[in-house]
């Protein structure tokens, strides 16, 4: 058997030998189209040979998948997220073996580049992001896969954190002042005004000369601090 790439005259042997009437060629270029031959042998020699049908593209059977679709944040804290999404609706008629999470921090000159979080697809439909930096804008986006390899990417799920990322903890903890002066870098403008409570002290006090500016949703109180002048103690 002969193999010759579409739009060159430059036949090749095959490497192997056929088995009975047939042969598995390797070794083909994704995307680029060949001519096979054939032909017979006896004592005295080679026949002519016979060309089999048309040019035949070297692609995988089947196709790369679809994107993942509703990729979104399920929950999140200062240090890692857990997305969500579900299956593509198109495998590309292949199983999917897996998913590739990637992410993207965004900077002042602009986007940056995405990049993988996991060096092996993972199964199921939800993962968790760890060893975020804290403040960071982060976006995410998941790729399905299978065996023709990575198919499209999911939409993405957006900043994070957003404008309605809410820093703080639903208990008083410590550290709560140096958490609202990060909600203050990257949120952007809401409306009302309330104080900010000290980190030692109960629910419903209130620490004075601390009092908030721009960019900070306080929960289960539904109030937006308007300008912020954060002091430390």
């Amino acid at each position: 058997m002969e193999k010759c790439e579409e739009g060159t005259n430059l036949w090749e042997k095959v490497p192997g030998s056929p088995t009975g009437d047939s042969q598995v060629v390797k070794g083909l270029e994704p995307g680029k189209k060949y001519l096979f031959r054939v032909k017979a042998q006896n004592k005295l020699g080679l026949g002519e040979p016979c060309v089999i049908g048309k040019a035949v593209l070297a692609k995988n059977p089947y196709d790369a998948p679809g994107e993942p679709k509703d990729a979104e944040i399920a929950k999140y804290d200062k240090s890692s997220v857990t997305l969500k999404w579900k299956a593509p609706n198109d495998d590309g008629g292949n199983p999917i073996k897996g998913y590739i999470i990637e992410k993207m921090q965004k900077t002042g000159r602009g986007d940056g580049n995405w990049t993988p979080v996991n060096s092996s697809p993972v199964s199921g439909t939800s993962f968790t992001v760890p060893n975020l930096i804290e403040g960071a804008e982060m976006e995410f986006r998941v790729v399905a896969v299978n065996d023709a390899g990575p198919g499209k990417p999911s939409k993405t799920t957006g900043p994070h954190p957003g404008p309605d990322f809410n820093c703080w903890s639903p208990e008083p903890t410590p550290g709560r002042q140096r958490d609202a002066q990060l909600c203050h870098a990257v949120l952007g403008q809401t409306h009302g005004r309330r104080r900010i409570k000290d980190p030692g002290l109960h629910r419903g006090d209130e620490a004075q000369g601390r009092g908030l500016d721009r960019g900070l949703a306080l929960p289960g109180q539904g109030h937006r601090v308007h300008s912020a002048k954060v002091k430390g103690r």
